[in-house]
């Protein structure tokens, strides 16, 4: 039954509500090409996209957008001291399941979600969302950066890690 209901919001989402974003004039079936890569993309960054789904950089840019519009995936940007293009990540970790992501991809939804969550809760403007590489291949999957309250910047970086217990290592890459 999950199954069957996420097949049905994506085609839903993809050939129906993408037709009322923007200039219209979508094709379904590239949607649902271009958010499949997106789950399964490592680098879920445009030219893997556009090359994933063998389409133009401007036409998957299009649709990009229009997903963004409509509430189905977030846009990370790349931290100023790293490296990399904007990544994309679906908004909802079980179509992210759905679609094949890595549990590590999941995860990652999962936690901006409930960052995200707590954030409104707390009555605080969505933050700058960002991610961090380096040419070493270090990984910083979530960087959250907002004004508080007292209006002082504060972030909150978010490390994954695949084990129970953290190490110094873990804490200080």
């Amino acid at each position: 039954e999950f199954n069957q209901a996420v097949k049905t919001w994506l085609e839903t989402s993809c050939y129906r509500d993408m037709q009322e974003v923007g200039s219209g004039d979508f094709d379904g079936a590239l949607a649902l090409e271009i958010i499949s890569a997106i789950a399964t993309e490592e680098d879920p960054v445009l030219p893997k996209i556009a090359k994933k789904v063998r389409s133009d950089s401007r036409v998957v840019t299009r649709y990009l957008t229009a997903f963004e519009s409509l509430f189905i995936i977030h846009k990370l940007k790349p931290h100023s001291l790293g490296i990399g293009k904007p990544q994309f990540i679906l908004c909802d970790s079980g179509i992210a399941q759905h679609l094949g992501a890595s549990d590590e991809k999941q995860i990652q939804i999962h936690v901006l979600n409930e960052a995200l969550a707590n954030f409104e809760r707390a009555g605080i403007q969505k933050p700058l969302i960002e991610y961090y590489r380096n040419q070493k291949s270090a990984r910083i999957p979530l960087i959250f950066r907002w004004i508080n309250k007292k209006q002082s910047p504060e972030s909150m970086i978010v490390k994954l890690v695949d084990s129970e217990s953290v190490s110094g290592h873990d804490i200080n890459t």
